[in-house]
């Protein structure tokens, strides 16, 4: 399985994208378990706009960093099609839903402070709204960064004082 992997990531570099797909949705009928095998192919299928299927694959995989971190960047990725204008317009009114939906766009666009700067603010207007929808956009984003990122570790401490 090991090598199957391998032989699909090369597949990947090469544009074979079926052939890497065919060949890592093999090696997890041989390895359920298999931690590559599985990241490669939600990774090949976000890369292709196949987000839903993406996050089924990791729904099955074990707990890891990278996984979170993916499975981040697949939730963000969703969200970077929108009329920013109109979202930012209904989020300057109060609209906290659109403020959400700008973040996870401005996210996905890779502007991430403008991202979490709107989030935030968010959070502060409501922390409980939408169960904490703005807080859980916001770790979206601190998981697509790294927990070591400077902007990353600048906003958790901005979002522990909002909170607490």
């Amino acid at each position: 399985v090991d090598l199957m992997a391998e032989d699909a990531v090369r597949a990947r570099a090469q544009g074979r994208i079926g052939d890497a797909e065919t060949i890592l949705r093999t090696a997890l009928e041989n390895d359920v378990r298999h931690a590559t095998a599985r990241l490669t192919l939600a990774q090949l299928l976000g890369d292709e706009g196949r987000t839903d299927e993406a996050l089924d694959v990791l729904s099955k995989a074990d707990p890891a960093p990278a996984v979170d971190q993916l499975r981040s960047a697949l939730r963000l990725a969703a969200s970077k099609d929108v009329d920013f204008d109109a979202l930012r317009g209904r989020a300057d009114a109060g609209d906290l839903d659109a403020a959400i939906a700008l973040g996870n766009a401005l996210a996905a666009k890779g502007d991430s402070e403008s991202a979490l700067e709107v989030l935030l603010a968010a959070v502060q207007a409501d922390p409980a709204a939408d169960e904490g929808a703005a807080k859980r956009a916001m770790l979206d984003v601190f998981n697509v960064l790294g927990k070591d990122d400077p902007l990353a570790r600048k906003y958790r401490a901005r979002l522990a004082r909002a909170l607490f």
